[in-house]
């Protein structure tokens, strides 16, 4: 595991579990803790 996945999956366990659903359904390949941020900040936004 390298540190960005390792930062990636500690960033995505803070996130509160409707949007870890959300990110897990989605199928998408997440490459970067800021594509991440964006995405969790765009669920919260709906």
């Amino acid at each position: 595991m390298t540190d960005n996945e390792k930062s990636i999956g500690e960033y995505m366990d803070s996130l509160p579990e409707y949007i870890q659903e959300n990110i897990k359904q989605s199928g998408v390949k997440i490459e970067s803790v800021e594509q991440l941020k964006k995405i969790a900040q765009s669920i919260q936004e709906k």
